[in-house]
């Protein structure tokens, strides 16, 4: 990649703090929104801040680079409740987490078809299904690909290589 100025310098170091500062708060500390009434106060405190600018992050498509507008939120939050409780049929929640309960900045949402070991036990944690964040998020499974060294991504890796 060839850097023709100063500005090309500066945005893509700007994009490079940007993705480090994604991917510090997703690996950091979050709280498990374990009951359903927990749950709807946090779609309520989102619903109520209007001064958040959030992107809005299926992690099944790319990531997005434009936030999203609240009645875009507003509307993606429904649409995500109506399916987490239709398809996690249980008196509990435990499948969304937030950073920060009061004030939040990043939600994880695990899709209830697809929760492994979301703490990590198992070795491998699996990428949420939904997150919602106030930072410009990266893709997820990109990065989850160049972080795993196994022998079997190497030769997934290798295989698709070979198929371009």
């Amino acid at each position: 990649m060839q850097i023709d100025s100063k500005n090309d310098i500066d945005d893509k170091n700007n994009s490079e703090t940007d993705t480090a500062d994604f991917l510090t708060r997703y690996k950091g500390c979050f709280t498990n929104m374990l009951r359903w009434p927990q749950v709807d106060a946090l779609w309520q405190t989102l619903i109520t801040q209007h001064d958040k600018s959030w992107f809005l992050y299926s992690t099944n498509k790319p990531a997005p680079a434009n936030p999203s507008s609240h009645e875009t939120l507003i509307a993606y939050i429904k649409d995500i409740d109506t399916q987490i409780r239709e398809q996690h049929k249980y008196d509990y929640c435990g499948i969304v987490y937030v950073d920060e309960p009061a004030s939040p900045n990043l939600i994880k949402i695990y899709h209830p078809k697809n929760l492994g070991a979301s703490c990590g036990s198992s070795g491998s944690r699996p990428i949420p299904g939904w997150i919602l964040s106030t930072i410009a998020p990266v893709d997820l499974i990109v990065e989850q690909d160049q972080a795993d060294t196994s022998n079997w991504n190497r030769f997934t890796q290798f295989m698709k290589f070979g198929q371009q």
